[in-house]
């Protein structure tokens, strides 16, 4: 059973249809058929659209994640750029429930247990969904398997050292794109505008860790 889908009847006749691969742009490639996903944040909404016909194995990660509701009560912790030293910076604004703003550490568990990573994922050659403004990406584990993690980033000006080949660090795969901001990038924009000084236990990111972090308070499909 699909996530977050439509009725099944509708859902199946729209999978039926070819899907034009273009580049990826807020207005380009919205189709019913894809499923959308609502952030209500502190400072307001956020609509993406998850590219289930595109990036199907990124998508149903994400999509898992919000339906067991780990995203509620989650922030927006980071305003920052890519940290690869053999890239240009690309400004991103980073969320999810793996980072604790109280003492600036990250942890890969979740109530105890590790959380489920996501070892093989769909890449931006295998998606055509490149890292432009508003794109929607997974985060990765760039210090050890460099799995695909729950925390997720949203692009906040054009982005290409996330794509395939952009960066070194940790291979060439680049990061796991899945969806678009539809709505709400001026709430993207408030969240990476915000003051920056922020505990951080990761050399990396300090001086990227949101002050006062943005609250995810609810995450669901619509």
């Amino acid at each position: 059973m699909r996530l977050c889908a439509l009725e099944d009847a509708q859902g199946a006749e729209h999978h039926k249809a070819e899907y034009a691969m273009t580049e990826s742009t807020p207005a380009e490639n919205t189709t019913r058929a894809n499923p959308q996903v609502v952030l209500e944040t502190g400072l307001g909404r956020i609509v993406i659209e998850v590219y289930e016909d595109r990036a199907p194995k990124n998508a149903a990660y994400f999509l898992e994640y919000v339906a067991s509701g780990a995203y509620d009560g989650s922030c927006f912790y980071r305003a920052g750029a890519s940290v690869a030293a053999d890239a240009h910076p690309s400004p991103i604004i980073q969320g999810g429930f793996l980072f604790d703003a109280a003492t600036g550490e990250f942890s890969l568990e979740r109530n105890g247990s590790p959380v489920k990573t996501l070892p093989e994922f769909d890449t931006t050659d295998d998606s055509g969904i490149t890292h432009g403004n508003g794109t929607v990406s997974m985060a990765r584990n760039i210090l050890a398997s460099g799995d695909g993690i729950p925390e997720f980033f949203i692009c906040t000006g054009d982005s290409p050292v996330f794509d395939v080949n952009g960066r070194t660090e940790p291979d060439t795969r680049g990061f796991p794109a899945f969806g678009k901001v539809i709505e709400g990038m001026d709430v993207v924009e408030k969240i990476a505008a915000r003051e920056t000084d922020g505990i951080s236990k990761t050399e990396a990111v300090k001086g990227q860790i949101l002050t006062a972090p943005v609250p995810i308070e609810k995450a669901y499909c619509r």
